[in-house]
């Protein structure tokens, strides 16, 4: 659970990584707010190498397999969230049946590709 003094703690190690050197000074305040806040418990590799590329402004490997999309965390979160909140809108169309009345924008899915690959196969047969 995020409290108030974790948050406060995580904060001040992102104003202490924007002024650090490098890296490494950043990656160690970000383990010292983690160990302080009690959650270490629950960190794992995978856990640093997300960390370790949020620090770095880089989207995690494990993330774009799942979005294509900007190379900047803040942007590639944006998608996502536009991407998801599109879906939504689809899925609220689909329930009133009104989802194929307007055009469709094939951008808002995760993996358009796939879908119209998808599509493609069910009107072969």
């Amino acid at each position: 659970m995020l409290t108030e003094t974790r948050l406060l703690r995580v904060l001040t190690c992102r104003v202490a990584v924007t002024r650090a050197d490098g890296p490494s000074v950043a990656r160690r305040c970000f383990l010292r707010a983690i160990r302080s806040s009690g959650e270490l418990r629950c960190w794992t590799l995978r856990s640093e190498a997300l960390a370790g590329a949020l620090l770095k402004q880089e989207v995690p490997v494990s993330w774009s397999s799942r979005l294509e999309g900007p190379e900047d965390p803040i942007r590639w979160l944006r998608a996502l969230v536009a991407k998801t909140l599109a879906l939504g809108s689809w899925a609220e169309k689909c329930s009133s049946d009104s989802l194929l009345r307007d055009g469709l924008d094939l951008s808002d899915l995760f993996h358009p590709d796939t879908f119209l690959n998808a599509l493609r196969q069910q009107t072969a047969r």
